[in-house]
């Protein structure tokens, strides 16, 4: 969790952007495939903050015994910065805030 030290101090640029994976498999799907922008079903990008609640919340739900071992693939924020849009459902607390890949803005 070193990697997280940095990015949720709340004066820190956060210069990562993580998609949350349910299971092994699903994060190698995207290594292998790609992720997709999508204006109807965007992918959620998070913040870490936002993506360690999302793993403090799995750990919870792993106690009782149903859900396999999540796992994060970690994006540049410049890379993706002119396909996001911040979720307006989700937080608005920068460094938990969670974004959605929209796909380019240019291109509206």
């Amino acid at each position: 969790m070193k990697q997280f030290a940095a990015s949720t101090r709340p004066d820190a640029a956060d210069v990562w952007l993580y998609v949350c994976c349910e299971d092994e498999a699903e994060a190698r799907a995207i290594v292998e495939d790609g992720l997709s922008p999508d204006r109807d079903a965007p992918p959620a990008l998070r913040e870490a903050g936002a993506a360690l609640a999302w793993l403090a919340e799995r750990q919870e739900n792993a106690e009782t015994g149903a859900v396999d071992a999540p796992a994060l693939l970690r994006l540049r924020r410049a890379v993706m910065e002119r396909a996001i849009e911040i979720d307006p459902d989700g937080p608005q607390t920068e460094g938990l805030r969670i974004w959605l890949l929209t796909g380019d803005r240019d291109d509206d």
